[in-house]
């Protein structure tokens, strides 16, 4: 009785030993690539006041093997406010439009909380094919533009009220 019991107590360090060991060896990776820098903003600029009443223009400059572009819209804060690929479940060229009366154009609206004016973070992404078929995304590129009203306060719903 008592050697079967010594056998497998031997096997289980056998085993626990050759576990170890495998996990301990060391496996030769690949250096992590950087990423490439992110795209460059045309429009607008970083520090601009840009007109809420108007159909709002984004364009970032084109970056090599990017063939579409994450544009995301957030509040100070850090809070989400609008995304072109969560909340229209796409990406887009190197240029995105918000018009008027969009659902897009009235979230960065409704973040105005009665205000005449209001700062946005704005932040774009370049989804870039390395050439074997598998895609990554650039760095992030971020600006921050305060959006104006000229003369109307913006409710929490991205109305107006004179």
């Amino acid at each position: 009785m008592i050697v079967p019991v010594k056998r497998r107590f031997l096997l289980a360090l056998v085993m626990a030993l050759a576990l170890t060991a495998a996990f301990t060896m060391t496996v030769s990776a690949p250096p992590a690539r950087a990423a490439e820098p992110g795209p460059e903003w045309v429009t607008p600029r970083d520090g601009a006041t840009v007109p809420y009443l108007n159909d709002l223009v984004f364009q970032v400059q084109a970056i090599p093997g990017a063939s579409e572009y994450l544009f995301a819209f957030s509040r100070d804060d850090g809070a989400a406010v609008w995304e072109n690929y969560a909340n229209e479940r796409h990406l887009n060229g190197t240029t995105y439009v918000l018009p008027v009366g969009s659902p897009g154009h009235r979230a960065l609206g409704s973040i105005a909380e009665w205000r005449v004016s209001w700062p946005l973070i704005l932040t774009s992404r370049g989804y870039i094919n390395d050439g074997n078929g598998r895609y990554h995304w650039s760095e992030e590129s971020k600006i921050r533009i305060t959006l104006v009203g000229f003369g109307c306060i913006y409710t929490s719903s991205g109305g107006c009220n004179y």
